[in-house]
This record gives structure tokens, C-alpha cells and sequence, in this order.
């Protein structure tokens, strides 16, 4: 059995301006739907024999950013939350695999809203510090979640795989 956990919202805001509202709305969907869903598919998952739950956070949640608070706080949360199940599970000796994948920027339409946070030098910027040149395609990502729905990570838990053409190693 494989569970992903794929959602995210994140408007970027000012964090003077920003209000309890947003902060909320924006861990309820990045955050608290990850933490019901790995409840939820772990009750599951301990019945039938096991197996991977993959809980998408992203670059923003290891690396911050000052436009997008909100976001980058559940991101983070995502990734010790990860870390908290898998030893969980270890520690109930279930055989359930638990992992994080950590996009970088992707050409998808949440990327495309970016461009209104974000003024054209900062994704000058970003373009140019992504290492191998370019934005990760969907696919890029669907790889690196393959990789770890599949059984060819069988030793494979608590990890955060990180894909995004080398932003990171700034």
C-alpha cells in the first residue's frame, strides 16, 4: 500500500501584514491534512502488511524565505512530522516506510502564482541559482515519489529527498 501526501497552498504574504487566518488555513491544508492522512493510512496500512507513506513538503520548509511565513513554518512541520512517524513506525516494528520529498521550483501553476510574490530580479535570481540550469518539470518530481512509493527503497526511512537541480547547495 502507498499513501502520498500531495497538497500545498502558500500565497506568499508580508508577516506584518499576514493574519491568524491565513497562518491557519495555510497548516491546515500544508500540515493537518498530512497528519490525518498518515493516521489514517497507517491504521490501514499496519492491518494489510505494511507499507510507504511519501508526504510532499518542499525546499521551503528547510531553507525559509521572508515572503511566505505561513508556508514555509508547514513545510517544516511536514518534514519533522515525516521524521516522527517513521520512528513511530519503527518503534511499533510496523513494516511502514515514512519519507519526505522536498521539490524545489517546479513548472506548475503554484510555481506560476510565485510570479506575483516574487519581482522579476528575485526569479532572475532563483533561475540562476538553480545549479543545473533550469525549473524541475512535474515529472522530475514524480520520479524521487516512484522512488520511494516502490519497494526498491525497502531501507528506506526518515529520509528527505531533496530534488531541485541543486538549489539547496547554496
Amino acid at each position: 500500500d502507498v499513501l502520498v501526501n500531495n497538497a500545498g497552498v502558500g500565497a506568499g504574504t508580508d508577516l506584518e501584514e499576514s493574519d491568524l487566518a491565513h497562518w491557519r488555513f495555510v497548516h491546515s491544508v500544508n500540515l493537518e491534512a498530512v497528519f490525518m492522512g498518515t493516521q489514517n493510512a497507517i491504521k490501514q496500512m499496519k492491518r494489510t502488511g505494511g507499507g510507504s507513506i511519501v508526504n510532499i513538503s518542499s525546499i521551503e520548509g528547510i531553507i525559509g524565505d521572508p515572503r511566505s511565513a505561513a508556508y514555509n513554518a508547514s513545510k517544516g512541520g511536514v518534514r519533522l512530522f515525516t521524521k516522527s512517524a517513521a520512528l513511530y513506525c519503527a518503534e511499533k516494528k510496523y513494516d511502514i516506510r515514512v519519507n519526505s520529498v522536498h521539490p524545489g521550483f517546479t513548472k506548475t501553476p503554484m510555481a506560476a502564482s510565485v510570479e506575483g510574490v516574487f519581482g522579476p530580479e528575485d526569479l532572475q535570481r532563483i533561475q540562476r541559482e538553480i545549479v543545473v540550469g533550469h525549473m524541475a518539470e512535474p515529472v522530475d518530481q514524480a520520479y524521487g515519489v516512484l522512488y520511494l512509493a516502490s519497494d526498491e527503497s525497502r531501507y528506506v526511512t526518515g529520509t528527505e529527498l531533496i530534488i531541485d537541480g541543486g538549489y539547496t547547495c547554496h
